[in-house]
């Protein structure tokens, strides 16, 4: 909603948020444990949604669905490209 954060895991920034982005829905998406810290770079207010509650509003709304899987896709093509870089 307000702010910035940055992900980081392993002593290692991957990355920072801003608003209209989304944190921790990989962990709540697949049951897994989280794999990443989130530290505030500003003063940062964020909207926490249960898993219930998103499964519920994605399937009402079809377009946030669409919203998060674009932002995934997003995501995974940047760790692909960071990871060609440090193989070459």
């Amino acid at each position: 909603l307000q702010g910035q954060v940055e992900v980081r895991s392993g002593g290692r920034a991957h990355g920072k948020r801003g608003v209209g982005r989304t944190i921790g829905e990989l962990a709540l998406l697949t049951g897994e444990p989280r794999t990443a810290d989130v530290v505030a770079l500003k003063p940062t207010r964020c909207l926490e949604i249960a898993k219930a509650e998103l499964f519920d509003l994605v399937l009402k709304n079809p377009d946030i669905g669409l919203k998060m899987m674009a932002d995934l896709l997003h995501r995974l093509n940047e760790a692909d490209r960071a990871l060609g870089a440090r193989s070459a």
